[in-house]
């Protein structure tokens, strides 16, 4: 592999990274990697599952609810991350404490 692609993916995984360690503080998070026109799909059969197509309709709809149901907020633990050209795939996950005070965990 030529060192141009290798120091993509080493900077990519860091900006990955680093999104990741801001919402695990809790000053930041993966969706303000996102551009204002990303478009975000949710396949399956709930509520929730359609084309979003922007960042603000994505989060208006889908985690702002999904945030409210929670007494505290997700914290992630991130054991992998995984870079090849400039794709990263994050394997996580993430526990919090629903308002009804059962854990949430999520992978």
């Amino acid at each position: 592999m030529a060192d141009a692609a290798r120091g993509i993916e080493a900077r990519n995984k860091q900006i990955i990274e680093a999104a990741f360690e801001a919402w695990r503080n809790g000053t930041g998070g993966p969706f303000d990697l996102l551009a204002a026109d990303a478009r975000w799909t949710i396949v399956g059969n709930c509520p929730v599952s359609k084309t979003y197509d922007t960042r603000q309709e994505f989060l208006d709809a889908v985690i702002t609810p999904f945030n409210a149901r929670l007494s505290s907020r997700l914290v992630p633990a991130v054991p992998a991350l995984y870079a090849e050209g400039e794709m990263v795939i994050a394997l996580f996950d993430a526990h919090g404490t629903a308002r009804d005070g059962k854990p949430y965990q999520n992978t």
